[in-house]
């Protein structure tokens, strides 16, 4: 059971990528058609993979997870040290 979990979404990129994938599929379906099936899964690939991030803090470790895909899995007994910080605004761009 987590001891912790969070989920961030990232609005800006669903909000883009929606935005770009229904105009290029929009101006593909007018010229090529048939390009449509092709286009359409690569603009959308990003939403399933980074639209949001996961932190899980376990009693053994912490689980990172961007999308559907585990990225990153850090044994609590491995983290020698910690400390709160305040990153700038822009070190999220």
């Amino acid at each position: 059971m987590p001891r912790y979990q969070h989920t961030q979404t990232g609005w800006v990129l669903i909000v883009v990528m929606t935005l770009t994938a229904a105009i290029v599929s929009t101006a593909l379906a007018l010229t090529e058609p048939t390009l449509v099936a092709l286009v359409l899964p690569v603009l959308l690939l990003p939403l399933l993979l980074f639209s949001r991030m996961t932190v899980r803090v376990t009693d053994d470790e912490i689980d990172v997870r961007l999308g559907v895909v585990p990225c990153k899995r850090i044994p609590l007994a491995s983290i020698r040290h910690c400390a709160r910080v305040r990153n700038p605004w822009y070190y999220g761009w």
